[in-house]
């Protein structure tokens, strides 16, 4: 039988008052990831605009980059509210599935992850969300039936990774700080070594001459492995595309995915952004 026809048997199966249960579940998680939402919200940058000397000591690749994504005199941002459309790969089995998706993101904080994917008849609502150190992922067919409902240290841990990697879509997240240690590689590359929520994390950004970003690196907790245990394993991002939202150019075309940068490569997921606002 057909991944469809099970899933079929399965909703059948459950009957009105089990879905019944289940939508009444679907609005309470969805009010709580709301409130979530709104925390992440009030998150706000200072209003102090973005001068050349606050990267003046930096190495040049990295200075590069910070110039090039951050206008001079733009307010330095903590949080960024974007949308995108794409597809994604959620399971090796899986299907590519077409995706929408609405999210917020804020500086050391967390973000919240609000998606749809769907292939013909075939969708999934997903609301992934990490906040000070505490990560969740809750994925659900035809939007009722849960299909992932996850937490814990690992899912945490590996949610603190995608918050890191996703602040290449918040540049003033990355500027110098107490907790953040910048050194050059090469003439296209640096790290960035953050320390987060009793981590320490190394993310290489490779740009070109312009200082235009091209790939980022980290690595992120996961378990696809072959015995399914957790470990550290390299996670990419590739910019295709950019655009200027409000001061700030960022990637507006990426792709990426688990094993980057090995023959195990596997892409997940294909994006691109269409709005971006910060604050």
């Amino acid at each position: 039988m057909g991944l469809l026809g099970t899933v079929g048997k399965t909703v059948i199966g459950l009957g009105a008052g089990a879905i019944g249960v289940l939508a009444i579940a679907r609005v309470r998680d969805d009010r709580y990831v709301d409130g979530i939402w709104r925390t992440l919200e009030q998150y706000r940058g200072t209003g102090e605009p973005f001068a050349e000397e606050m990267v003046s000591g930096l190495p040049s690749v990295a200075r590069r980059y910070f110039l090039h994504a951050i206008q001079p005199g733009a307010p330095l941002a903590s949080r960024v509210r974007f949308s995108y459309s794409g597809s994604i790969k959620p399971g090796k089995q899986m299907p590519w599935m077409s995706l929408s998706v609405n999210q917020i993101l804020a500086k050391e904080r967390g973000f919240v992850w609000k998606a749809r994917a769907w292939n013909g008849p075939l969708f999934l609502t997903g609301a992934d969300h990490y906040l000070d150190g505490t990560g969740r992922m809750r994925i659900s067919l035809f939007g009722i039936v849960p299909v992932v409902n996850a937490t814990g240290a690992d899912l945490s841990r590996s949610a603190m990774a995608r918050l890191l990697m996703e602040s290449a879509l918040l540049p003033s997240a990355l500027l110098p700080a107490p907790n953040i240690r910048i050194e050059g590689i090469d003439d296209s590359r640096f790290r960035s070594t953050v320390e987060l929520h009793g981590e320490s994390t190394a993310i290489t950004l490779t740009t070109d001459q312009d200082g235009r970003l091209r790939a980022l690196e980290l690595p992120r907790w996961g378990n696809l492995t072959a015995d399914g245990s957790f470990r550290y394993i390299p996670y990419g991002i590739i910019a295709e595309e950019e655009r200027s939202f409000g001061g700030y150019t960022v990637p507006s075309r990426l792709r990426g995915g688990w094993w980057y940068g090995t023959d195990q490569y596997q892409e997940v997921i294909r994006l691109e952004i269409s709005r971006a606002e910060f604050a």
